[in-house]
């Protein structure tokens, strides 16, 4: 009786790992069916971006990471620790923290 319950339990292990994998297959052809490889030679069309300038120069040391909120401002983490707020309608920088 121990005997078969324990071959169950492998029966079952089993049998999710042999419906895991096509599963898995599957999910990977659909994924990259709807992906576009772009040629890694051509550079993207420039009249794609619009450069904007945030701030005056020097009013950042090293920004990292942005973030964009919804009210306008733009939340930068400096590389030497610094959490700066711009307000992208006036420039106006404000230290957070450090």
């Amino acid at each position: 009786m121990n005997m078969s319950l324990s071959f169950a339990k492998k029966f079952a292990r089993t049998a999710a790992w042999l419906l895991f994998i096509p599963i898995t297959i599957v999910i990977y052809i659909g994924i990259s069916a709807f992906t576009k490889n772009a040629d890694p030679g051509t550079p993207p069309d420039p009249n794609r971006f619009t450069k904007v300038v945030l701030t005056e120069a020097g009013k950042l040391d090293e920004p990292m990471e942005m973030a964009f909120l919804p009210d306008g401002r733009v939340l930068i983490v400096e590389r030497k620790g610094g959490v700066k707020s711009v307000d992208s309608k006036t420039g106006a920088v404000k230290l957070l923290a450090t």
